[in-house]
């Protein structure tokens, strides 16, 4: 994400979204199991959750550059 070739920062920006996408719907699926008093078959491990602070950094600093673009 922090890459000068635009492609490759798309391609960090778009890893993350796809990690934080799949972290969502194993909460959803979670929540949904515990409910049923299922277990679910996957779980997630909250890698977005760990690295939240970084990527939203990074995020915004790339989102500001391209703004004043």
């Amino acid at each position: 994400m922090k890459s000068d070739i635009n492609e490759v920062a798309l391609q960090g920006i778009e890893f993350w979204s796809n990690i934080c996408e799949e972290e969502i719907s194993l909460s959803v699926e979670a929540e949904e199991c515990q409910e049923h008093g299922r277990i679910p078959v996957y779980v997630s491990r909250h890698y977005a959750r760990g690295k939240f602070l970084h990527i939203w950094t990074i995020f915004f600093a790339v989102e500001h550059e391209n703004a004043g673009n």
